[in-house]
């Protein structure tokens, strides 16, 4: 079982350096009653670094980003919104895939692999969960990661092909 919020706390913790080189301010909007859900601490953190190291990426200098949870009674939902470049309507479903071409630089300069959200995308799918982006180009974007809590008296079950993979 993660604390979700002490996740998404530390995460934005570990990475308000990063966004501080470009001048960012990264906003953090916790849920009231800190709440669990069963899943590998280090994937879900893998994700949630992915996506804010993402939204500093495509941010431009001064910007703020702002990172939330938000309970939606049977899941999760977290959300990464920036205000940089966008995304283009013909691309939000092609960013997800592997060695996209639907890869951009950074707004200062920074190197995009094309790997990052498809990754994100298998690990919050093997967590029962899913992952989308809202998007408008010059406007910014959201990107959202919904994950299931248990029901009561029942885990969720995480997909994995090893048993070792819901270490915490």
């Amino acid at each position: 079982m993660v604390d979700i919020n002490a996740l998404l706390g530390k995460s934005v913790e570990l990475l308000r350096f990063k966004a501080a080189e470009k001048n960012q301010h990264i906003e953090l909007t916790l849920l009231r009653q800190p709440d669990e859900i069963l899943a590998s601490r280090e994937k879900i953190w893998r994700v949630l670094s992915n996506l804010i190291t993402n939204a500093i990426k495509f941010s431009p200098r001064g910007a703020t980003i702002q990172v939330g949870i938000a309970d939606r009674q049977k899941e999760v939902e977290i959300f990464v919104k920036d205000n940089g470049i966008g995304v283009p309507e013909k691309l939000q479903e092609e960013i997800f895939n592997m060695f996209t071409e639907a890869k951009r630089p950074g707004t200062a300069g920074e190197k995009s692999f094309g790997l990052g959200l498809s990754i994100s995308k298998q690990i919050v799918e093997n967590h029962s969960g899913r992952i989308w982006v809202e998007s408008k180009p010059g406007e910014g974007s959201v990107f959202y990661v919904s994950l299931p809590k248990p029901a009561a008296g029942k885990p969720n079950p995480v997909k994995t092909q090893h048993t070792n993979a819901l270490t915490t």
